[in-house]
């Protein structure tokens, strides 16, 4: 694994919680922040992102000067919120400072590198920190692909370090063709666009299992077929057995994560029923699936990476005792990458579509979340590519032919 030139350390203390900044080169820095902090700096960001999302729209083409204000307000938004959990602006400002001497002294000439963060978190979103260039924002920002460099999600790519243990290394997939398994909720036109890229890649590049569920499938077909196929990658949706297992699993779907509801929709067409699958029912048809294998299977096998192109499933919520993101960690899969917030279904496509073209190129998880995010960003003038997260391994790859 690529070493992290920072990592961020969150502890929980009686009174109140710390956060140690330890670079991987010199002295670490360790700041008292008040009890929750975090916690609460995330439920205070989540009207700022409601902004930027309202400021950018629904289509993924935005203009430069539109790009502009949603950044240059994001930057006020998460500067503010950085004063309010390190209780000054001093301490922002040497923070600011502290980072970027840790970048240059460590990760100068790597394209992206890793900051890892540990502990309970809260979910705050550090990807958002504007940790990086001048404090001052211009009035009109001209250069939006500079200016995004200021927040570390164009800089770095996080690795979300969850406290799991014999959580899954970072084993690389198995090659080309990619073996991808396919969920969706279909009656999205942006979720088509999506399996429709993933066939016109051709067979060469990727070999789809899927799209599931198919119309007219039970709901008790659709949940166990889901978490076979999650208990052993070689089983398709069709049941057949396949020589070589699944190694990206793929949602794209619609997700709700609230307080009192948990659950991906899925559907097969238009005129099918939505399924909901909560955390609750695919955990018992996991359990049920994972019988016949016990004798047969590892319990530390490494499984595929986790894709959830679905509106928040990419949060863990503190309050909550499981999460998407977590599920899928604690049962050893590589990696999980999903948004943290509702994204628009047709930016979310493309953002995809982008991920997946750099990790066919042979770049790790991690650099193609960050590689994407940028290509949003320079394409389309788009900048909610930040939205999305990680959770495991980012240097998770596909190896090129020897």
């Amino acid at each position: 694994m690529n070493r992290a030139f920072l990592r961020i350390d969150v502890k929980e203390g009686r009174g109140r919680d710390t956060i140690r900044l330890i670079p991987s080169t010199g002295e670490a820095r360790q700041y008292d922040i008040p009890r929750n902090a975090l916690i609460h700096a995330r439920k205070e960001l989540e009207p700022c992102l409601n902004a930027l999302k309202e400021c950018i729209g629904r289509e993924v083409g935005v203009s430069p000067d539109t790009s502009g204000k949603a950044l240059g307000q994001l930057f006020h938004d998460t500067r503010r919120l950085m004063e309010n959990i390190f209780q000054s602006l001093d301490r922002v400002l040497e923070i600011r400072k502290f980072c970027a001497g840790a970048l240059l002294a460590a990760a100068t000439g790597i394209e992206v590198p890793i900051v890892e963060v540990t502990g309970p978190t809260g979910e705050f979103p550090f990807e958002l920190l504007p940790l990086f260039g001048p404090a001052p924002v211009p009035e009109r920002i001209e250069d939006i692909e500079t200016f995004s460099r200021r927040f570390l999600s164009f800089v770095a790519v996080v690795r979300r370090a969850p406290d799991v243990p014999d959580a899954a290394p970072a084993q690389p997939l198995t090659g080309k063709p990619l073996q991808l398994a396919f969920t969706w909720y279909q009656p999205l036109a942006a979720v088509q666009d999506e399996h429709d890229f993933f066939v016109g890649l051709g067979e060469r590049e990727l070999q789809l299992n899927g799209p599931w569920p198919a119309p007219g499938v039970p709901n008790v077909e659709v949940v166990n077929r889901l978490a076979e196929g999650l208990v052993d990658p070689r089983l398709r949706y069709s049941a057949a057995r396949a020589d070589t297992e699944v190694q990206v699993q793929h949602f794209a779907c619609h997700c709700v994560a609230e307080q009192d509801r948990n659950f991906l929709l899925l559907s097969g067409c238009e005129d099918d029923e939505p399924r909901p699958v909560t955390l609750e029912t695919l955990q018992s048809a996991y359990t049920t699936a994972w019988e016949p294998y016990r004798e047969r299977l590892s319990a530390d096998s490494v499984r595929p990476l986790v894709f959830l192109n679905a509106c928040r499933a990419g949060t863990i919520d503190p309050q909550r005792l499981s999460s998407w993101p977590m599920w899928f960690i604690q049962r050893r899969h590589r990696t999980v990458i999903g948004p943290m917030t509702n994204v628009p279904d047709v930016t979310a496509a493309q953002f995809a579509r982008l991920f997946y073209e750099e990790l066919l190129a042979n770049q790790s998880a991690g650099k193609a979340l960050v590689l994407a995010r940028r290509e949003l960003l320079s394409k389309f003038a788009n900048p909610l590519g930040l939205l999305y997260v990680l959770y495991g391994q980012p240097d998770v790859v596909i190896p090129p032919p020897p």
